[in-house]
């Protein structure tokens, strides 16, 4: 496929589309595919010195980035198979309206996959994709099994604005199709990227994975970042609990300074170990200064006047 070089500077300003594909796109094209989400809009980042996160860093600087790089694992999943459809052009255009598909989907053989879009004429788009068997013998927009479902209201510029998406994948394996989001159940998430600061909550539930029991069953994360690196993540979640068993409730809220420097707040919120709570605050090279473990005494270390002052988002 040729690309229309008239609208490769409007691709670029497009924030990057150029490099997922390149088609012949009006500059309507450009307008409902800045409205999907792209992996930097949903993902989490904290500081970070290495690729290698040692040992002796902080226990609760390790379980935030940990939660991050498996939250992030979630984004990538469900953008990654947003990302492949918009790397084509859209297949049918209608005022208001723009359909990628039906194509065979690459990582679910014998099934189709499309991505239904719609403009409100005014700041709101509506996206769906789905999956329907290849042959399905129907009407044009029948047997769809929509697994994600979004909106986007545009403010403040290109890719600026708020959205939401919820994905859900039962009926996809009822129907003998795996969508290719490991044991995800269900998601909900909401970002907002229109000013500083940028927040992103998501809502999962998982399937259970034989291979890995004690995995977290379902949590809840909410992440916050400014312009300077100042963040700030609360995750909870159910399940691969480091008091007790799998059943118990951890809530976790930490914030840190783009220098690195950071401070954790865990509460078990129910089960055997309910209402311990540790304090851990941490330096810019990620090492403690300051712990609070009541059920490990041993590991206390610091004064909580030696935790960094940190902004609230």
């Amino acid at each position: 496929m040729t690309c229309n070089k008239r609208l490769v500077p409007l691709l670029l300003i497009a924030g990057g589309l150029a490099g997922a594909g390149c088609g012949n796109y009006s500059n309507e094209d450009l307008e409902f595919m800045q409205a999907l989400p792209e992996k930097p809009d949903l993902t989490a980042v904290v500081p970070v010195r290495s690729a290698v996160v040692l040992a002796s860093s902080a226990e609760l600087y390790r379980m935030t980035r940990d939660v991050v790089v498996i939250f992030n694992g979630i984004v990538d999943a469900f953008v990654t198979i947003i990302d492949t459809i918009r790397s084509y052009s859209p297949t049918t255009r209608h005022p208001n309206e723009r359909i990628w598909g039906p194509f065979p989907s690459k990582d679910q053989p014998g099934w189709n996959i499309r991505m239904l879009m719609t403009f409100d004429g005014a700041t709101v788009f509506t996206y769906h994709i789905g999956f329907r068997p290849i042959g399905f013998a129907g009407g044009e927009d029948d047997g769809w099994i929509n697994v994600i479902n979004g909106t986007f209201l545009a403010s403040g510029g290109a890719r600026k604005g708020t959205g939401s998406l919820d994905i859900t994948t039962a009926e996809a394996h009822a129907a003998g199709m795996d969508p290719g989001l490991g044991y995800l159940d269900t998601l909900t998430a909401t970002y907002d990227n229109h000013a500083f600061p940028i927040a992103v909550d998501l809502n999962f539930t998982n399937l259970p994975n034989p291979a890995k029991p004690d995995d977290p069953t379902q949590g809840i994360y909410d992440f916050a970042a400014d312009e300077n690196g100042n963040g700030s993540l609360s995750f909870n979640f159910t399940g691969n609990s480091i008091l007790g068993p799998a059943t118990d409730v951890v809530q976790v809220t930490s914030a840190w300074l783009g220098s690195g420097e950071g401070r954790s707040d865990l509460q078990v919120v129910s089960g055997d170990a309910a209402g311990a709570h540790e304090i851990q605050c941490w330096d810019r090279l990620f090492q403690p200064v300051y712990t609070d473990k009541p059920w490990s005494p041993v590991e206390d270390i610091g004064t909580l006047s030696d935790c960094p002052v940190i902004p609230s988002l």
